[in-house]
């Protein structure tokens, strides 16, 4: 998956499991448009860059939040790029590093 698919579909997943409405894995893997294993990747994605608990409901048969949360995906563009794009391992590594500013009390991601 390229860094954006991969950011898209971390969103999609989070709005997904805010809104109580992920259905059971397979489900959940068809509305992300991957596998089964994709997700539970995305998933630990989620966990360990949010540090957010993620439950399975089997009443709901959906994924969810233990706590309440709030979901943001917001990018950050310096205005003096130039229109420079940077990608690869060792620059998404150091975004992942780089948004730890993102975190606040109460709220990630």
């Amino acid at each position: 998956m390229a860094f954006t698919d991969t950011l898209l579909r971390l969103q999609r997943l989070a709005h997904l499991i805010q809104r109580k409405s992920t259905g059971t894995p397979q489900e959940l893997a068809d509305k992300l448009g991957v596998s089964v294993r994709s997700v539970d990747n995305l998933l630990n994605t989620l966990r360990n860059f949010t540090e957010v608990e993620i439950e399975y409901c089997r009443e709901r048969c959906s994924y969810c939040f233990a706590k309440p949360v709030k979901v943001s995906f917001d990018f950050i563009i310096p205005l003096d790029s130039g229109g420079d794009v940077r990608g690869g391992r060792k620059f998404i590594s150091n975004f992942f590093v780089d948004a730890e500013f993102l975190r606040w009390e109460g709220a990630y991601l």
